[in-house]
């Protein structure tokens, strides 16, 4: 399941798969999962040799997936989905737009606002992004 969504599962998806609480807490505490942000998490294993990047990715996936269908990534995070040189810049933050009007920040996530959202909107792979050119811009 992990590998189709960027390489992160939930805790739902883990119960999902037949893991009960007591048996993701133990994943956890021993090492074998770890937490990527809150509720969300990847197999120790599947990040051994994990850059800044590939871990930022995931958060990105992750994102994206839980937020609503009008909601894209955008800035620095369009820049990286877009697989963009991201070296120096802020990889704690998913960069989030979305053209209903709700802007702020919430752990680990800035959204933006857009209204109207235009053109230079992508779908790939179910990741909603804008453009390499509107993610640099």
């Amino acid at each position: 399941m992990a590998s189709i969504r960027g390489g992160v599962f939930t805790r739902a998806d883990a119960r999902a798969c037949g893991y009960v609480d007591a048996d993701i807490d133990s994943l956890l505490g021993s090492g074998a999962w770890r937490r990527i942000r809150r509720g969300t998490y990847a197999a120790h294993r599947s990040l051994m040799l994990v850059t800044d990047e590939v871990l930022y990715l995931r958060r990105i996936h992750n994102v994206l997936r839980t937020s609503g269908p009008t909601v894209f990534a955008s800035h620095q995070s369009a820049a990286a989905l877009h697989a963009l040189p991201v070296w120096g810049l802020d990889l704690t933050r998913v960069h989030l737009t979305a053209p209903d009007g709700r802007s702020g920040r919430a752990r680990g996530v800035h959204r933006h606002i857009r209204d109207p959202v235009g053109p230079g909107l992508q779908l790939w792979n179910k990741l909603r992004m804008v453009s390499p050119a509107r993610a640099i811009a």
